[in-house]
């Protein structure tokens, strides 16, 4: 069973003689006669895109003996699995990678897990865009802001401030222009 600090542990039928194995496990996907195969969280990786911070829970599948001995990894950045039949394990993997222009894709593969020998064949491949701030959209909240102060610079009746955010708001939208129509050919 996992316990309540996410430890993996083996206990006797009649709940004697409990021997913790493996921490931060998250799920079990197999239980065989000598081994258990289960989900493990590795790292969790933070990423601070302005005022937000994200954090991503990188996991990997792995096997372990019954006697906590022989933990190895079987596979990495694994999205989610499940145990198709007593023999095969089914898992969704991320691999970031660069293309020839230098975008960042993510390849989610597919991959059947065989539980005995702990081979796994690629099955399916799907590519999605890394999703990142655009010029754009920067430029573009830049230029709201700016032509709001244009319009507080009227209603005050501040040439200086009407002046200031006009430029800064037609500036900003030339720049997120030309950023949007100078990336749409890759």
């Amino acid at each position: 069973y996992i316990n309540d600090v996410s430890t993996l542990v083996k206990v006797r039928m009649d709940g004697s003689n409990p021997q913790e194995l493996c921490e931060d496990v998250e799920t079990v996907l197999s239980v065989k006669e000598d081994k258990i195969i289960f989900i493990s969280n590795d790292d969790t990786i933070t990423t601070n895109n302005y005022a937000q911070t994200t954090y991503k829970t990188i996991k990997s599948i792995y096997a372990v003996e019954f006697n906590g001995s022989g933990k190895i990894k079987l596979a990495y950045n694994v999205k989610r699995a499940k145990e198709f039949d007593e023999n095969e394990i089914y898992f969704v993997a991320s691999i970031p990678t660069k293309t020839n222009y230098g975008e960042e894709k993510i390849i989610d593969t597919l991959y059947r897990l065989n539980v005995e020998s702990y081979a796994t064949q690629k099955m399916l491949e799907v590519q999605q865009e890394v999703e990142k701030s655009s010029g754009f959209a920067t430029a573009m909240t830049i230029m709201i802001i700016a032509f709001l102060i244009a319009f507080i610079g009227i209603g005050v009746e501040s040439p200086a401030l009407v002046v200031l955010g006009m430029m800064a708001g037609f500036i900003s939208l030339f720049i997120g222009l030309a950023s949007k129509f100078g990336n749409s050919g890759s």
